[in-house]
């Protein structure tokens, strides 16, 4: 027979923002709080978070509103535990300095309805022993497991898929793998974008898609009892992944070949004039500062003037296509500089023309840093960096940049990093370890998309993303299916990144 647990729904709130400047470790605030289901909160209640990796434990008791807050390191594993709750929960702490809230509510009698039903040791056993005959790997569609066991030792897991507009997901490949038992099932999405799975209980489960490792996860509970339970996922799908990556990559091609094509008029334009490249590219600089008047896209000047930041770092990207754009940065640094007696540089060109086979992620190079100086001692500078690399392929070492610059300055209040919007983030693997909140100053956006990494990098580390159009500064407080309307295209975040909703 199926037996009703009760009923446990967990909400997840993201809160931010912590002002920044350098710090040697990060840390994060963690606040539970834990109520009954009609709200009433819990009070003196113990809370304990175990670290999985130090086993360092942080105790504190719920106060009268039934809150417990913990200060903590960034980014680490935690196991919940509480002494009137009856399940050990995985918790993750902020990537980042910020406040990351959990709400539990659950029935006063849980714990002893979850004893009455929890097993006992000889069935716990059994479920093991299931569990070491089981094939380490298992297709569903292709091989028919005899369990030869009862049911009551597995749970019903129907994994159902849909796109962004609802539409049941055929023919993807789902896959559930166990954390303890080191077991993986997949089977394919039928017609009605489902797939059922039966899985043992006394396991945590990693669902993984084609393309997307881990997307969710889910636990078995050790209960008697038939237990069921259905995952309903929006999705992009394998199918629409691939046809977005095909037109981003023939979009790459064609700013490839329209980058090759200005160098070599470039290169063709110095010989003619009997100059050297770095004259060449000195005078492609004064000139653009002299012309700034007729340049349309004046975003970065005017996002610099819109927003009040103070003790300024600027990281800004000196390859090729952002010639205009450095030269609107230099102009307004001319013009404001003895206002900006703290502001600080860092200037990047992917590379110093390093081969493209020869770059390495994080180790890319090209970058160089300036503290507080003159508006003459920078346009050398910025000549400088342009005159050693036009950048090469399209995608630049953003975050190789922002964590080398950030630990070459001395201590800063906000930190502003000028990007073209058409260069995807080569090193992007490289946020995780990267907890600054950052501005973004998108240049070239006047198309209206705006590039998904430098949208996730805003988002992870609780910055904000600028157009000439308008600051996005919601970016920061977002949570998983939340969507964004930039410039007139939506933008959701699913699976942990972002994705446009409609791309034709």
């Amino acid at each position: 027979m199926k037996m009703n647990l009760p009923l446990i729904p967990l909400f997840i709130f993201c809160f931010i923002n912590v002002s920044k400047s350098q710090s040697t470790e990060c840390k994060s605030k963690v606040i539970i709080t834990l109520g009954q289901i009609n709200g009433a909160p819990y009070q003196g209640i113990k809370v304990n978070l175990k670290d999985r990796q130090s086993l360092m434990n942080f105790e504190r008791t719920t106060d009268k509103s039934g809150n417990v807050e913990f200060e903590v390191p960034c980014n680490k594993n935690f196991i919940l535990t509480a002494t009137n709750y009856a399940i050990e929960k995985e918790i993750i702490s902020m990537e980042q300095d910020g406040i990351l809230t959990y709400r539990f509510n659950y029935e006063p009698e849980m714990k002893s309805k979850y004893l009455q039903t929890a097993l006992d040791l000889d069935e716990i056993q059994k479920i093991d022993e299931i569990g070491k005959r089981l094939p380490d790997s298992i297709n569903i569609s292709t091989h028919k497991v005899n369990y030869d066991v009862d049911d009551d030792n597995f749970s019903l897991v129907t994994v159902a898929l849909v796109d962004l507009h609802n539409n049941p997901l055929k023919g993807e490949i789902v896959s559930i793998k166990s954390k303890k038992r080191k077991k993986c099932i997949t089977a394919i999405t039928g017609s009605n974008g489902t797939a059922d799975f039966m899985l043992l209980k006394g396991d945590k489960y990693y669902i993984d898609f084609k393309y997307d490792k881990n997307f969710d996860s889910t636990d078995i509970a050790l209960q008697r009892g038939q237990l069921e339970k259905h995952l309903l996922y929006n999705y992009l799908g394998a199918f629409e992944i691939e046809r977005r990556r095909d037109i981003e990559a023939k979009r790459l091609v064609m700013l490839e070949e329209k980058k090759k094509k200005a160098e070599l008029e470039f290169k063709a334009k110095c010989k003619e004039l009997g100059i050297t490249e770095d004259e060449g590219r000195k005078r492609e600089f004064d000139r653009c500062i002299g012309i700034l008047a007729e340049f349309s896209d004046t975003v970065v000047s005017t996002v610099l003037k819109r927003n009040i930041w103070k003790n300024k770092l600027i990281v800004c990207d000196l390859t090729g296509s952002m010639t205009p754009y450095s030269a609107e940065l230099m102009a307004w640094f001319e013009l404001n500089q003895k206002n900006e007696k703290k502001l600080q540089f860092v200037f990047f060109n992917d590379g110093n023309n390093l081969p493209d086979q020869k770059k390495r992620i994080g180790a890319t190079g090209g970058i160089y840093y300036s503290g507080p100086t003159t508006s003459d001692s920078i346009r050398k500078l910025m000549a400088k960096v342009t005159n050693a690399g036009s950048g090469g392929d399209i995608p630049e070492n953003n975050m190789e940049a922002l964590i080398k610059g950030t630990k070459q300055s001395t201590p800063f209040t906000d930190l502003i990093m000028v990007v073209d919007n058409d260069s995807p983030v080569k090193d992007i693997e490289l946020l995780k370890n990267f907890h600054y909140p950052v501005h973004i100053i998108l240049c070239g956006a006047s198309h209206g998309t705006i590039n998904l990494d430098y949208l996730l990098i805003a988002w992870k580390t609780k910055g904000t993303i600028h157009t000439i159009e308008e600051d996005i500064t919601r970016i920061s407080k977002m949570m998983e299916g939340e969507e964004i309307v930039i410039n007139g295209y939506t933008y959701i975040i699913n699976g942990g990144k972002f994705i446009m909703k409609d791309v034709l």
